[in-house]
């Protein structure tokens, strides 16, 4: 397939290195003409081990090229878009999605007074209900009205971490596209063929919310490690030690369990246990922001519950484990 990657940053040159790799035929497309000139002389822009070489092949071989004119891209024939710009927080911390915006009108424009099909795949992070909600109708109105039938979008969140990118584009856990239609799934997938990995097709707003899930929980397993590890030091514990023997339970710990919502943790181990270690930490002047909200959290989704239940209007309730 001929591929059009907008947005030459961190994600767009290792993913167009790769599908370029892998036998597609692969424009890159930047506001930057810096990062344009040099990925058309083989030299990468941002530093990631193994990108270098494996750009420089690919330029060579005439599957990579880079520009800055996206319509002229465009009018070449393109089978698919992958959009990779930036999301960057604004000044209150919401998303900043100005760039995806202008891009996928300009995409929507180029394509508008032709009979192209077309598949458009954010890679970008945006948060659920932006591309169903924001972009789709920019799409559909910077291509007159007519991008239902031929324009197809969907979203396919990347997983790739600095220094080991092209090692996790290889072996990623799973390649997750978020499709409304079957066609422009289909598609996404073609890209990942060489890919041995499962392929997860589930709607827009699954996908999108999985990339956000999958981030927050990385910070918290940070943040939990490192209080866990003031906290031992406290006690005289070595915190490396303790974290490495809690991962080795794979049963419980790093394991698919107690990870599905549904109602308030309850009993006698876990809240003491929580209390303890917050009160301690409290008594020693340790900042344990984690483990301090886990209590107030859990207290919030039992209060939830409970207005879950008194909005039915039913009078008879049934518990089932009053133990916890």
């Amino acid at each position: 397939m001929r591929i059009a990657v907008i947005g030459m940053g961190y994600v767009g040159c290792v993913t167009a290195a790769c599908l370029s790799r892998d036998g597609h035929d692969v424009i890159g497309i930047d506001v930057d003409r810096n990062k344009v000139e040099a990925i058309n002389r083989g030299v990468s822009p941002i530093f990631e081990p193994g990108l270098q070489g494996l750009l420089q092949s690919q330029v060579e071989s005439s599957r990579l090229s880079a520009t800055t004119d996206l319509e002229s891209a465009f009018a070449a024939g393109v089978n698919v878009a992958l959009v990779a710009v930036g999301t960057p927080s604004g000044d209150d911390g919401s998303i900043n999605d100005r760039a995806v915006r202008r891009v996928v009108e300009q995409i929507g424009r180029a394509v508008a007074n032709t009979d192209q099909s077309l598949v458009v795949v954010i890679r970008s992070t945006l948060l659920p209900g932006v591309l169903e909600d924001v972009l789709t109708p920019l799409l559909t109105d910077a291509a007159g009205g007519q991008a239902n039938d031929r324009i197809k979008l969907c979203n396919n969140p990347e997983f790739l971490r600095e220094t080991t990118a092209i090692a996790d584009y290889d072996h990623p856990p799973y390649v997750l596209i978020g499709a409304n239609d079957e066609h422009a799934a289909e598609v996404t997938q073609k890209l990942y063929s060489n890919l041995t990995c499962e392929k997860i097709v589930t709607s827009t707003r699954v996908a999108a919310m999985i990339k956000y899930s999958c981030n927050a929980f990385h910070a918290l397993k940070v943040g939990f490690a490192n209080e866990i590890g003031s906290l031992a030091k406290s006690f005289g514990a070595d915190g490396q030690e303790v974290m490495d023997i809690v991962c080795k339970d794979r049963q419980l710990n790093i394991s698919t369990a107690y990870m599905r919502p549904g109602f308030a943790f309850g009993g006698s181990c876990l809240p003491k246990d929580v209390r303890a270690l917050s009160r301690y930490a409290q008594q020693r002047g340790i900042s344990v922001n984690v483990l301090q909200s886990i209590l107030p959290s859990n207290q919030s989704h039992l209060e939830r519950a409970v207005q879950l239940v008194r909005a039915t209007g039913k009078r008879k309730i049934g518990l089932v484990g009053l133990s916890f």
